[in-house]
């Protein structure tokens, strides 16, 4: 949340944008256009330490995100997502996006050869 603050302020969108902290939509009260949504990749359950529920999720919080994100739009809207393929399909934004209606496009796909982890990333844009 607070690196998302820090770009706002580099990139100078700060009129564009707002940050919120909850679970989900919970805080949110006005319909949306575009939802910026990095989800937790690596399909386990997160472990005691908080910051694992970054990183591990069985898919429960991807599929209930797609679902409630719908009614949340002023009619149409979009959801960029990022995805590391190496986490396989639990939690892929492409595969579920489908299921719950979305048009689902890839837009920018890497392979990143360098660091902890290698492999296949993804920039998906999913439209309602």
């Amino acid at each position: 949340v607070e690196n998302t603050r820090e770009n706002i302020e580099r990139f100078n969108v700060s009129k564009l944008s707002i940050v919120l902290q909850g679970d989900l939509f919970e805080k949110i009260d006005e319909r949306l256009d575009f939802v910026v949504f990095n989800h937790p990749f690596f399909p386990d359950h997160p472990r005691e330490e908080h910051v694992s529920m970054a990183f591990l999720d069985s898919g429960e919080l991807l599929q209930r995100f797609l679902g409630e994100a719908k009614s949340y739009f002023r009619g149409s809207g979009r959801i960029v997502m990022p995805y590391f393929h190496l986490a396989g399909p639990v939690n892929d934004p492409k595969k579920h996006g489908l299921k719950y209606g979305y048009k689902t496009h890839e837009r920018f796909r890497t392979h990143v050869t360098s660091g902890l982890q290698k492999g296949i990333v993804s920039i998906y844009e999913l439209e309602w």
